[in-house]
């Protein structure tokens, strides 16, 4: 007679086999879809945050390359701009008043020096003219807390720089932007080294071009002070189409600026991104020291006169913090899971005993008949396939 079967294969053994494998794997399909609408819910509110900051940010520095303008285009409308023209056109005597040349330059310095010591970040403005080869005409410094007129012996000729010759076809009431380089004077980097960036505005006598009002500024200050009167939540970067950067971070309280030399790309992975991609406005995910990073961006043209030119606004928040929600989530699906498979298991394991008890009595009872006892004590009380099965018997 052959014994009784014991082994991994019984039906009891079976029952709670197909019993965790059919609720662990319907757990897990549906923590896994779960999690993974989760997840993208996630990403999509952290993009519409950084979205929604960068749209907050961008304005405030729009708003400070306006301000340079217009307060180029107020230099440009004071009465010195065009007394001055008058009066060199007339043997140094404007015939409108009849004040000489020193004496609108003096007005003008005057009015330069106000101007600096109310801006903390303009450390010079001049007026040049195109005569002598680009000869200064006024000059007014910020040398520390000081405010200095330039006298006339000191004034310099900028006829070759750049920023002179280059705009020598920008029309009447346009203001165009240099490129962000080091101070220089006489040829000779400054030291310490000072970024500035220049705003420019043509001086027309008529329709012939006089001169040029140039406003230096220092690059980093300006962007620096809307830093300091905005709230920045995250990791916020600055960058033009030139690679030159700064850099805030909000766990250091303090920025990281750099000229960036024109001959080479930079190579830090959010500049990298944000230069190489042509869109105005997007997001993407990124690396940077081994983490990941979510990074939205938004360009803004700034300078009319030339479309190309931009300042990249950009925040970067780690993508472990935007799915924080998202994995605290996935880690009460998987103790959900494993509470739920347990249960049934438990729930199984009193089904199979519900279920082969009666059939191992069976089992058992057979076994005796088939040893010549005919008093058998079958299970023919069950409601059931097994008490019909015991009855037939």
């Amino acid at each position: 007679m052959s014994q009784k079967n014991t082994g991994l294969l019984s039906l009891r053994n079976k029952v709670l086999l197909l019993t965790v494998l059919v609720s662990l794997g319907s757990a897990l399909t549906v923590g896994a879809f779960f999690f993974a609408k989760i997840k993208e819910q996630s990403l999509l509110t952290g993009t519409q945050t950084l979205q929604t900051e960068t749209k907050l940010l961008a304005p405030h520095f729009q708003t400070a390359f306006q301000i340079l303008k217009n307060d180029v285009k107020l230099l440009h409308h004071t009465p010195p701009i065009q007394g001055l023209i008058r009066s060199t056109k007339n043997k140094d005597i404007d015939p409108l008043d009849q004040s000489t040349t020193t004496l609108w330059k003096t007005r003008l310095s005057t009015i330069f020096s106000a101007v600096l010591d109310s801006k903390p970040n303009y450390i010079q403005i001049r007026y040049i003219g195109l005569a002598n080869n680009g000869k200064e005409l006024v000059r007014v410094n910020r040398n520390g807390h000081t405010i200095e007129v330039v006298p006339e012996e000191k004034l310099q000729e900028k006829g070759n720089e750049p920023y002179i010759k280059n705009n020598l076809t920008l029309p009447p009431n346009t203001v165009r932007f240099s490129s962000i380089n080091l101070n220089r004077e006489h040829g000779v980097i400054q030291t310490p080294l000072t970024p500035v960036i220049r705003t420019i505005m043509p001086v027309y006598d008529g329709d012939t071009l006089f001169g040029f009002i140039v406003i230096n500024s220092l690059y980093e200050g300006i962007l620096g002070q809307v830093i300091g009167e905005i709230d920045v939540q995250h990791d916020l970067y600055l960058v033009n189409e030139e690679g030159d950067y700064l850099i805030y971070k909000t766990g250091d309280f303090h920025w990281d600026a750099r000229i960036h030399d024109k001959r080479t790309r930079p190579t830090h992975p959010v500049l990298i991104s944000i230069l190489n991609d042509s869109k105005t406005n997007n997001t993407d995910t990124i690396k940077l020291n081994n983490k990941e990073l979510l990074l939205h961006h938004t360009k803004i043209a700034y300078d009319k006169t030339n479309p190309d030119r931009f300042l990249a606004v950009a925040v970067t928040a780690p993508l472990r913090e935007i799915l924080l929600v998202a994995n605290e989530h996935q880690k009460s699906a998987l103790f959900l899971i494993l509470g739920l498979t347990l249960i049934a298991v438990v729930i199984a394991t009193f089904f199979s005993l519900y279920l082969t008890t009666p059939l191992n009595i069976m089992i058992s009872e057979i076994r005796r008949y088939g040893e010549g006892d005919t008093h058998l004590k079958l299970p023919t009380k069950h409601k059931d396939e097994i008490g019909e099965l015991a009855s037939a018997f």
